[in-house]
């Protein structure tokens, strides 16, 4: 039988669309500094660096967090147990209010969302989403990903700029926890007035809403990629405001009879041409007038074709997509000798994926024993932590397409290297965490 669980989820209304353009990304950049500590003052729990994480995993829970354009997003799954639901709240308000973002923490957080970007930009159909949000609603940005920024401007992030952005956006009239599970209705409000205790703040008015001008004729942009044989397409479509429930609702309704089911309207058809398609409806903008976007991600040898009518004038729009479900023998044997020119590059992606996970987590795992190691450690031998920890960070900000075998065999001796000089910290720091349990 499996455990019930709860959940806390906290949302901020505040996203991508809320940045100015030189600051494309600091939405995603403060996801990630909440999960580096609080301070514990004004009555909320102190938390170091990797807190979060471990607390809730000893709790025998989860948690993440998500950033898009209009939202910020904060979960916790805990054993229904009521001291569970309780600690959790209180970690995650403590997040939402008192998060610490020193200069250092700052600093040290620009590799692994700079990583990020890196490897978003090897995904072609998260390119694809990006080129049709950005085409849809007139976006003019010079970040490829609206969401996750470009590098520079990650970098050039500081410790002003990113709390700024935290005061500004992360107040209480600008977010909404919702708790499901094993708890009365008045028992959460409860927990919650206890420890979501920050005061409403009136002015608002500095906050930055992106103009989304949704397009008057369609606009079509190919992506001609060698990192993929692939065939993907998206489509995108403005569609009710968020303040429009009604529309919203019916939208679902008919986007599950034309795709909700494996014998529904379009999905029957599509199955005969082994062919895929994803709909989604998001929240592009915070405002209640924005419109939602509606996609459709499609994969290769698909044919959709999606149309729409004005009901007063009859008049009707529509755009078909198609692929070949035959290739000609030139096409096959130009299929294969472009696998056999890409497969050294496919691999050499795919390993590089693996090593920069591997070594993503090593630093994590490096940088968290030093903050619980303490001064149980020598200077020097802290001070060649943190240079090899340097080292293989500055490895990993090459982009991944610009990466050769040898700047793979590079990241592995650097990764063995920071084993090596770190392998007495992480015993002391596990030592520790096992004195404390």
């Amino acid at each position: 039988m499996k455990t019930p669980k709860t959940h806390i989820n906290t949302y901020i209304n505040t996203g991508a669309t809320n940045e100015i353009d030189s600051q494309r990304g600091i939405s995603h950049f403060c996801e990630h500094m909440l999960f580096n500590g609080t301070s514990g003052t004004n009555g909320y729990i102190k938390l170091s660096t990797g807190d979060v994480f471990r607390k809730v995993e000893e709790m025998g829970g989860y948690t993440n967090a998500c950033t898009g354009p209009a939202q910020t997003s904060y979960t916790i799954e805990v054993p229904s147990e009521k001291q569970n639901i309780e600690k959790a709240i209180q970690i995650q308000s403590a997040m939402m209010f008192n998060c610490s973002m020193s200069d250092d923490m700052v600093k040290k957080e620009h590799y692994p969302v700079c990583s990020e970007i890196n490897m978003y930009s090897d995904m072609i159909p998260i390119k694809a989403n990006n080129i049709a949000t950005k085409n849809l609603y007139n976006i003019n940005s010079t970040s490829e990903d609206i969401v996750a920024g470009r590098v520079d401007n990650i970098q050039n992030i500081d410790h002003k700029k990113v709390m700024d952005y935290y005061k500004q956006n992360y107040t209480p009239e600008n977010m909404t926890t919702v708790i499901t599970g094993d708890i009365t209705p008045d028992e959460a409000i409860k927990l919650v007035a206890k420890n979501f205790k920050e005061p409403a703040k009136q002015n608002q008015n500095n906050r930055t809403f992106e103009k989304l001008t949704p397009i008057t004729k369609t606009v079509r942009q190919d992506l001609v990629s060698p990192k993929t044989l692939a065939t993907c397409a998206t489509i995108a479509f403005n569609g009710p405001e968020n303040s429009n429930l009604k529309d919203q609702i019916a939208l679902e309704l008919v986007l599950d009879i034309l795709f909700g089911k494996s014998n529904s309207r379009i999905s029957t058809p599509l199955k005969e041409l082994n062919t895929n398609i994803e709909p989604s409806v998001s929240k592009l903008g915070a405002l209640p007038t924005n419109g939602q976007i509606i996609t459709f991600d499609i994969d290769t040898n698909g044919i959709l074709k999606v149309s729409a009518k004005d009901l007063d004038t009859g008049k009707e729009q529509s755009i078909t997509i198609t692929a070949n479900d035959k290739m000609s023998d030139a096409e096959i044997e130009q299929a294969i000798r472009d696998a056999e020119q890409y497969a050294s590059q496919d691999e050499t992606r795919r390993q590089l994926m693996t090593v920069q996970n591997d070594a993503a987590k090593l630093v994590h795992k490096v940088e968290n024993a030093l903050t619980h190691a303490g001064k149980r450690i020598e200077k020097a031998e802290k001070k060649q932590i943190k240079s090899d920890v340097a080292a293989l960070q500055k490895l990993l900000m090459k982009k991944p397409d610009k990466m050769t075998d040898s700047d793979l065999d590079e990241i592995r001796r650097a990764m063995g290297q920071l084993q090596s000089s770190s392998a007495n910290l992480c015993r002391i720091a596990e030592e520790k965490k096992e004195g404390e349990k």
